[in-house]
């Protein structure tokens, strides 16, 4: 499947044709030369992904404090960068195993299970985040507002560094690591008036 953010915008040249069939997962690069968490294509039940998705709740589960989560570290690009560097650990380059080898960009490499992953360079030039996102649009009658305010007006969607800024300044925000928060909730120390919302 593929996975796009909902402001990412396809650009013309990018068609078929661009992702090769030889590969089980696509990335493009990201300016850290990390695989690109806002767009990717991998094929059903991939393993790396799996092995993400591992990497994100040990992250979340050993978090020291739930009220200031490093979103980037804790399940955005950097958890995908580690599952995607673990993946091909096991099977990749030959056992000589380097980060800037793991990193290469433009270069087929086979991981776990034989799988081939391909990252490649050029994001801007087929992908464009936020593309007419400050044309102005209307919200109804009597109101016009950029896209992207329509977009966040209509959805009700925050970005995620707003949240977290918000949940930090909130005095019903717990101030405690993510295990010792869960052992609250399950043992009943934490009511319903005091769960993280």
């Amino acid at each position: 499947g593929l996975y796009s953010d909902i402001d990412n915008w396809p650009m013309d040249i990018f068609t078929e044709e661009k992702i090769p069939s030889n590969v089980s997962a696509f990335f493009f690069h990201d300016a850290y030369n990390r695989p690109t968490q806002h767009f990717m294509a991998l094929e059903p039940n991939h393993p790396m992904l799996d092995m993400s998705m591992k990497i994100i709740i040990q992250n979340i589960l050993n978090m020291e404090r739930v009220s200031s989560p490093k979103v980037v570290f804790v399940t955005g690009p950097n958890a995908l960068k580690w599952g995607y560097f673990t993946f091909l650990s096991s099977k990749c380059c030959n056992g000589i195993l380097t980060t800037a080898k793991v990193f290469e960009n433009d270069v087929v490499l086979e991981g776990f299970l034989g799988k081939t992953v391909l990252k490649a360079r050029g994001l801007d030039d087929y992908v464009v985040g936020k593309l007419f996102f400050n044309d102005i649009v209307p919200y109804n009658a009597t109101l016009n507002v950029t896209r992207q305010q329509r977009i966040t007006m209509d959805s009700g969607v925050k970005h995620w560094q707003a949240e977290v800024k918000k949940q930090a300044k909130s005095e019903t925000t717990p101030n405690e690591s993510c295990k010792d928060y869960l052992q609250g909730l399950s043992s009943g120390k934490i009511s319903e008036s005091e769960k993280f919302s």
